[in-house]
């Protein structure tokens, strides 16, 4: 009889083994929850970084000075254009717009080389709303 029981425990177990009645617990550090989380949250944002094009309108060594040449351009441009000073070491430089493809691009470009004959058309990554 209790040779029987024995026999019968055994096989109970090995059955709820076979049947994935067995858990595994996993354990993860808070530093690698929170990564994950940021991950997602990325990949979730409203805005994703594609090849496009900026337009290129001055640079400087110091970050007075871009900023100035920014505060200008907003004037000039009656602020139709959003523009960006991005540190590129060791310059800061001075963009207009953020363009998907040279068609959206060449409107806008012939009117700000009326302000600034030298600007240039740079490729470059671009943040673009998801649709």
């Amino acid at each position: 009889m209790l040779r029987s029981l024995f026999v019968f425990g055994l096989i109970f177990l090995n059955a709820s083994v076979l049947l994935g009645q067995s858990k595994t617990v996993i354990i993860a550090e808070e530093s690698v929850i929170q990564a994950e989380t940021a991950r997602k949250e990325r990949r979730r944002s409203e805005e994703h970084l594609v090849h496009g094009y900026r337009i290129f309108i001055g640079m400087s060594s110091t970050r007075n000075e871009a900023i100035e040449i920014k505060t200008a351009a907003d004037e000039q441009m009656e602020f139709k254009f959003p523009v960006q000073v991005v540190y590129d070491e060791p310059n800061f430089k001075v963009y207009v717009g953020n363009y998907t493809s040279t068609a959206d691009l060449e409107g806008d470009f012939s009117e700000i080389r009326k302000f600034y004959p030298n600007a240039k058309k740079i490729r470059m990554p671009v943040k673009v709303k998801k649709p």
